[in-house]
């Protein structure tokens, strides 16, 4: 989409699911936070940004009915950020069950880390703003590097 919402936040939500607590949620969760904050202060805009960390319940059909309900009902959140593919698509779902991503003047922004078929369609079809492929800088950056300076310098890390 292309209007810059920036100045329209007034809540923000990272949705991870419940129970999977880690040091890459919450490194995830702090840049969130701390960027929609920079944003806001860089716009003529006096809203405070909410921004609010809710681990849903995926254990059930019922308990992530529940949880989704609470998190769109009304469409409260400008913008959403998931922090697995595992959850995107139920999100995707619900948001546009809910019709938060065609309020016209505040449509919600979503987005992931991981990518999958999914995520890819729903970026394609515009319920989803991007995806985080973090496999290609986490998992993948290192080998290459270390592959790249073996073969122009002949040199092993070990």
């Amino acid at each position: 989409r292309s209007s810059n919402l920036y100045g329209k936040y007034t809540s923000a939500v990272f949705v991870s699911p419940l129970g999977e607590d880690n040091s890459a949620f919450n490194q995830r969760f702090e840049g969130y936070q701390r960027r929609l904050i920079q944003a806001s202060n860089t716009t003529n805009s006096a809203a405070i940004i909410n921004v609010q960390w809710y681990k849903l319940d995926a254990s059930s059909k019922e308990s992530m009915d529940e949880g989704l309900s609470y998190l769109f009902s009304g469409c409260p959140h400008q913008s959403i950020l998931v922090s697995s593919v595992k959850l995107a698509s139920d999100i995707e779902n619900a948001l546009q069950s809910y019709g938060c991503h065609l309020l016209p003047d505040n449509p919600t922004m979503l987005g992931t880390f991981d990518t999958s078929a999914a995520t890819f369609d729903a970026i394609d079809a515009g319920t989803m703003e991007f995806a985080i492929d973090q496999h290609n800088h986490l998992q993948g950056w290192a080998p290459v590097h270390f592959a790249a300076l073996y073969v122009s310098t002949e040199l092993v890390v070990s």
